[in-house]
């Protein structure tokens, strides 16, 4: 297999305001069903708030399609100019094995980390912290909504809105 499959990707080009010393958090998370993979990338900053989601195009395991998530992840971030990062996601095992507490054994996960670690150069700061599934809803709702749906576009656009209650 050729890994990391990413390339397939381009992130969005949205209007994002970013100064240079502007810490940005990024949420990330992956689903793997019978319907497919997809995965959720949340950046929040200051009030703002940008989300991208992504149904994959080819099948794989679950650690290797949270991979795909924070590459996918990294890679906007990195369009956007971002150079400050702190990194948010349930997976621990993807979290300690980029921070280097953990070892990676599997090969297709070894060739994802090191190229998590080639963009990492790009930026001046990046932290990383495992959160509880609870601190990652967003993300993880994201990437089901993505890897539950039947796409026979490309590219759709989807907006979701909080709706107050009318009673």
């Amino acid at each position: 297999a050729n890994f990391p499959r990413t390339s397939d990707f381009s992130p969005p080009q949205q209007e994002v305001l970013v100064t240079k010393e502007q810490e940005w958090s990024m949420y990330f998370n992956d689903l793997s069903t019978f319907q497919g993979e997809g995965i959720g990338v949340v950046l929040k900053s200051r009030g703002e708030e940008h989300t991208f989601v992504y149904k994959l195009r080819f099948p794989c395991f679950n650690n290797e399609a949270e991979y795909e998530a924070l590459l996918v992840g990294l890679k906007a971030v990195k369009r956007l100019g971002i150079k400050r990062l702190k990194v948010f996601s349930d997976s621990e095992l993807v979290i300690e094995q980029v921070r280097g507490t953990y070892g990676v054994k599997n090969p297709s996960l070894a060739t994802y980390r090191v190229a998590i670690q080639k963009i990492m150069k790009h930026f001046t700061s990046i932290k990383y912290k495992v959160v509880s599934r609870n601190e990652n809803n967003l993300a993880d709702s994201l990437a089901t909504l993505a890897a539950k749906s039947v796409l026979k576009k490309e590219k759709i656009t989807l907006r979701v809105e909080k709706q107050p209650s009318l009673v």
